[in-house]
């Protein structure tokens, strides 16, 4: 006999960077993207553990991104790439 899994809670399996709205915040909890997308993105501080605040929405999103250790820097990526970047929202 064999046991399921635990179900992930929304807060751990995050909600996508792109459904944020203007000013709120969150922290990076996964990177669900293609090979060179990770790559790319986490190579720009999208990767857990960075706070994320939305700058602008749209085709092309703006985010302002904080990793632990790392610099702050404002990022725009598009929209197809933050829906890969997955946060757990914590507001405005």
């Amino acid at each position: 006999m064999t046991t399921a899994a635990p179900a992930q809670t929304n807060a751990q399996a995050g909600v996508p960077l792109a459904s944020l709205r203007r000013g709120e915040t969150g922290v990076v909890v996964a990177v669900r993207a293609d090979g060179e997308d990770v790559v790319m993105l986490e190579s720009m501080g999208l990767r857990p553990n960075a706070s994320v605040r939305v700058c602008r929405t749209g085709r092309t999103c703006v985010v302002a991104a904080d990793e632990p250790g790392g610099c702050p820097c404002r990022l725009g990526i598009e929209r197809r790439l933050a829906e890969r970047v997955f946060v757990c929202s914590s507001g405005v």
